[in-house]
């Protein structure tokens, strides 16, 4: 057997010190093989733990003991990320706790809760990007504590502003040949997935309903198409998706899942009254019956366009009332803004793109959006344009917490990449959220 191995170059052999030894050609085979052969020496859960507290760690044997530590747990099911702590380098143990969680992209997780593991990630510093690129691949996995309803809890707690810096940067830069954009691709154009059960199809979409916190134009628009050619087969779910994001912050998140349900509406296959009657009347109790229409245009006529599409097969329905769902709607009156004149300020980064391309003519440098769209709009209404403007930019700052600490560098950045306005593939600033 081992000169067979030998010679389809799965083991080498070596000499050392007048001794023959033996060792597999790949790293990977080699160190889990190692970890089963030290788990074995050991009868009991606490003398197992006892000597891996006492491995020496150091950056080459890294791997060599994460498939200790995985073999551990799944013997025993209980993690043990807590022997880092016995280590002394402070940046070694940021490192290995590191691949540490970069091993959950490929195994089970044992006896270890989400508000464990959060404080692990504050205690060992973890680098978020690996925190993401374990969630994805776990997103459908019922089971698993890091699948799409974790992230889901996890991000709908987070301010939008906290959100966009820690989650929305991160999808914003996934390349097109990232899994996750091949999967979303896959689907737009008309291939077809097998689940295992409508569970894994709500975990899909709700991961997708994250991907809609996107600046990045292509990605925001395919995931759209993506989530519209499930839900037109999947119609009875349209509901739960809104229902599930109708406490996010974020008019992005909200504004586009209104379109996409409509559109499914439009493209559904199976005409199944109970489900669309259900859903238009969520919606109508949910946008038009509230004391304040929810103050965004586009999912004001998504909504509108939701129901109407219902009557318009269903005409004889006599649940809703139309002149509710038409305009005018109430709105309230824009408030007066003390202390935000920005014509004299001096801004940086990030917010100084974003004031000066939201200033109107005849206020300094103006912006092509404050002039040519912004401006453009109200010249239809009988209204004070600089308290628009001082109430728009007070909002943004102030209500939805834009600042150049958390998005300065990076939209200056993405500024800089982004000379032409004909560049669909552009990724927008998230001053422009």
């Amino acid at each position: 057997i081992i000169t067979f191995l030998q010679g389809e170059g799965i083991i080498h052999k070596y000499a050392f010190k007048d001794k023959e030894f033996i060792r597999f050609a790949y790293d990977q085979m080699n160190d889990y093989f190692c970890a089963k052969a030290f788990l074995a020496q050991f009868d009991d859960k606490d003398t197992t733990l006892s000597h891996i507290e006492n491995i020496d760690f150091h950056t080459s044997n890294i791997n060599y003991f994460l498939y200790i530590c995985e073999l551990y747990a799944k013997k025993y099911n209980q993690e043990c990320i807590g022997v880092i702590d016995k280590i002394e380098d402070d940046n070694l143990k940021h490192d290995i706790f590191d691949v540490y969680v970069d091993s959950f992209q490929r195994r089970n997780t044992y006896g270890l809760s989400t508000c464990e593991f959060k404080t692990y990630c504050k205690k060992y510093n973890v680098c978020l990007e690996n925190i993401w690129n374990m969630f994805i691949p776990n997103a459908l996995k019922q089971d698993n504590i890091f699948n799409a309803d974790t992230l889901h809890k996890y991000l709908l707690s987070l301010r939008m502003n906290k959100r966009d810096s820690l989650w929305t940067i991160y999808i914003n830069e996934l390349e097109f040949d990232d899994k996750l954009f091949t999967t979303i691709l896959y689907i737009v154009e008309g291939n077809q997935i097998v689940f295992k059960n409508n569970i894994q199809k709500e975990l899909l979409l709700t991961l997708f309903g994250w991907i809609l916190t996107s600046s990045n134009r292509k990605l925001r628009d395919t995931v759209s198409k993506a989530m519209i050619e499930i839900l037109k087969s999947n119609f009875n779910m349209t509901k739960l998706m809104l229902k599930k994001f109708e406490k996010v912050d974020d008019p992005y998140v909200l504004q586009r899942l209104y379109g996409i349900v409509w559109g499914a509406c439009v493209k559904r296959e199976n005409k199944d009254k109970t489900s669309f009657k259900a859903l238009a009347k969520y919606v109508y109790k949910t946008i038009f019956l509230a004391p304040l229409v929810y103050p965004d245009i586009l999912l004001r006529d998504y909504a509108r366009l939701i129901i109407e599409t219902y009557l318009n097969e269903y005409p004889d329905e006599d649940y809703f009332d139309i002149s509710t769902i038409n305009p005018p709607y109430a709105s309230d009156p824009v408030p007066t803004i003390v202390g935000e004149d920005s014509k004299n300020k001096k801004y940086e980064k990030g917010l100084n793109l974003l004031v000066h391309s939201m200033r109107f003519d005849n206020n300094g440098w103006y912006g092509d959006f404050g002039r040519y769209v912004f401006e453009r709009a109200l010249n239809s209404f009988e209204i004070n344009h600089d308290m628009v403007y001082k109430y728009s930019l007070s909002f943004i700052l102030n209500n939805l917490g834009y600042s150049n600490t958390l998005f300065g560098e990076y939209d200056l950045n993405v500024d800089q990449n982004n000379m032409t306005r004909l560049n669909y593939l552009k990724v927008e600033r998230i001053g422009k959220k």
